[in-house]
């Protein structure tokens, strides 16, 4: 049916531990591997180390997970 997987890694100076002084952010890493349904649409936003993203077909593809939420 579709297949969706998210993984994430952490990097950064915190975790090579090379920060000085106390942490006030972290950097997080998302891959998502999506259906190709979904088409996604990646743009950046305002805000520095932020991203929109955007489904083309969202509507269809949350029709498909309830379809197969309940056939499982």
């Amino acid at each position: 049916m579709f297949n969706i997987a998210i993984e994430y890694f952490f990097g950064g100076s915190f975790y090579d531990g090379l920060r000085i002084g106390q942490p006030d952010e972290y950097d997080l890493d998302l891959l998502l591997s999506l259906p190709k349904l979904v088409e996604p649409t990646i743009t950046t936003s305002d805000i520095p180390g932020y991203v929109h993203l955007q489904f083309k077909e969202y509507i269809k593809f949350l029709k498909e997970i309830k379809m197969a939420v309940r056939y499982k």
